[in-house]
């Protein structure tokens, strides 16, 4: 029922912005007295990179596979404490490594469907311009792919660091704003993508849990 409701919520937004928002919000951060804003904005829109967030995944899986195999000095003697830790590093790897996957397939099937014309190619900022089943990346507007790698790893480092789970999404969206200050997405892109990042995270999580359940447990029957 959550996810219906914020993906409802989002929806109804999303159509708000694309009506009421997208084009004044776009236009408000094109002075050059933002320059400097932009400019700041160009550099923290890369955290949202796929790549990063690949590279920290693949990072957590080596780490936990370094101490698996004892390399780190007095490995031998580490408490169940300190060995459940490296367990859950490596779980979040998978995870994290999965959920990029699933929901950028989900996102790049979006951003095709959809084909809606990026806020810079016209002058205007002209926010209804939608050429469904396009493969030019001008008209791979929606959802924003930035703001959906970063909402998967928002769902996701929230389950390793749950005390700070508003901080996390409160970051994460205003890092995915930047696409906006940059004039690369609409604002309805940017929620889109937090959509499509968030529930894609909770299915490949929900999935891959499943699988666990299923290994621990060989012999249950699934019918």
């Amino acid at each position: 029922m959550r996810y219906v409701k914020v993906t409802l919520i989002t929806l109804v937004l999303s159509a708000l912005s694309i009506q009421f928002l997208d084009q004044p919000m776009t236009a408000f951060f094109m002075p050059d007295e933002l320059y400097r804003f932009r400019r700041v904005s160009r550099h923290l829109t890369d955290i949202g990179e796929g790549q990063v967030w690949f590279a920290l995944a693949l990072l957590a899986l080596f780490v936990a596979w370094l101490a698996r195999k004892n390399f780190f000095r007095g490995a031998e003697s580490l408490t169940e404490r300190t060995r459940a830790h490296y367990e859950r590093l490596r779980v979040f790897g998978i995870n994290l490594f999965v959920s990029l996957i699933l929901s950028g397939v989900i996102l790049h099937l979006f951003k095709w469907i959809i084909g809606r014309q990026r806020p810079h190619v016209t002058e205007s900022y002209e926010p209804h311009v939608f050429y469904c089943f396009n493969t030019n990346s001008h008209y791979h507007s929606m959802p924003s792919g930035h703001s959906q790698v970063l909402f998967v790893a928002a769902v996701n480092l929230t389950l390793m660091f749950p005390q700070y789970t508003r901080w996390i999404y409160f970051f994460a969206f205003n890092l995915a704003m930047t696409r906006v200050y940059t004039t690369q997405h609409f604002f309805s892109d940017v929620l889109m993508g937090c959509l499509t990042g968030y529930l894609g995270a909770h299915l490949a999580l929900h999935l891959l849990e499943k699988r666990r359940n299923a290994s621990r447990n060989p012999h249950t029957s699934t019918t």
